[in-house]
């Protein structure tokens, strides 16, 4: 991906799954931050930037088509080769901090403006904001069709998802989302050769909503979308993610607290440093004062199979949070470690 400047930075990348289709991400927007001084003068060094953007921003200002476009587009080079800390220095002239502040909001603005016009066809003008030069390529009037029959497709994905409380509705919307999944492919396919995050956004694709479906998928995920398969299947995730974890009884517990510490017990010559457990409480922690390397054949000797699904510091030490296999089934299992 290249970076636009120290500007703006823009980034594709898939909604739904690790493979296809492939549905447009927000832009991630990446500034030169220039701290709020209020009337004060700013150090040369930003002077030249905020400089730079103040006159990038009134050079896109005069850009209305691709022969605009084209002649701007070698003086808002050399002004981003300025941004970059490249080039030669501009006239000075003084800058305050809040004047820094606006020539930066301005010329943010006025990039987004150029690319919702997909720079007027102009890959010199994208190729100098540092932006790659398929943004700059027009879309068709049936690609913008396709861009607005897919954003509407988006918009209506987000709403199922949104109503997935439990595994009846999971169930409910599995074939729809898989439907409109399918479509989003298709109509992604139609635009191919554009940069789909620019085309979307020029059909009305806003950035607060490009968030939407990975939130529900997050939250999906965390509750093993309600246990239904079809739905992992509609949304391109392994069914293994609707397999949701069987609980313990107290004497089950009991007995996997007793095979931890029997296994720590069988391989203490390949576990130097490591005492203690069994961890499932917190004032029963295992205590890991060993090697990365020790660690590791903690993990793979004492939690044999465990997955880590992520690991929450806490006080005087972490709180491992595991998926384990345990007498044919995948318990949730909390494990306290320091």
């Amino acid at each position: 991906m290249k970076r636009i400047a120290p500007v703006i930075l823009a980034v594709v990348v898939p909604l739904l799954s690790a493979q296809e289709p492939i549905v447009p991400v927000a832009p991630v927007k990446v500034t030169q931050r220039i701290i709020y001084n209020s009337d004060k003068p700013i150090e040369p060094h930003e002077r030249q930037k905020a400089l730079a953007m103040r006159n990038v921003c009134a050079l896109l200002g005069g850009v209305t088509d691709t022969a605009t476009a084209d002649v701007a587009a070698a003086e808002v080079l050399r002004n981003m080769q300025v941004l970059r800390g490249q080039g030669a220095p501009l006239p000075d002239e003084p800058v305050t901090g809040q004047q820094a502040v606006d020539y930066h909001t301005a010329v943010v603005e006025a990039e987004k403006k150029q690319r919702a016009a997909f720079y007027h066809g102009s890959t010199a003008l994208a190729t100098a904001l540092g932006v790659p030069a398929a943004w700059a390529t027009i879309p068709t009037d049936m690609q913008m069709a396709a861009a607005r029959e897919n954003l509407k497709a988006i918009r209506e994905t987000v709403l199922l998802l949104s109503n997935v409380v439990d595994d009846r509705s999971a169930a409910a919307a599995a074939p729809e989302v898989r439907r409109l999944r399918e479509l989003m492919a298709g109509l992604e396919q139609s635009m191919s050769g554009l940069d789909i995050t620019t085309v979307m956004m020029a059909a009305g694709l806003e950035e607060g909503e490009l968030m939407y479906i990975p939130m529900c998928l997050e939250r999906l995920r965390l509750v093993n979308v309600y246990g239904c398969e079809e739905l992992a299947a509609a949304l391109g995730l392994p069914i293994e993610i609707a397999h949701i974890p069987g609980e313990l009884t107290d004497a089950e517990l009991g007995k996997l607290c007793y095979t931890l510490l029997q296994r720590r017990a069988a391989a203490a010559d390949k576990l130097p440093g490591v005492s203690g457990g069994p961890g499932l409480k917190d004032d029963e922690p295992w205590v890991l004062d060993c090697t990365p390397e020790v660690r590791q054949a903690f993990m793979e000797i004492v939690l044999q199979g465990a997955k880590l699904e992520y690991c929450e510091k806490v006080e005087g030490g972490e709180k491992l949070h595991l998926l384990m296999p345990w007498e044919g089934k995948e318990v949730k299992l909390e494990l306290w470690v320091r």
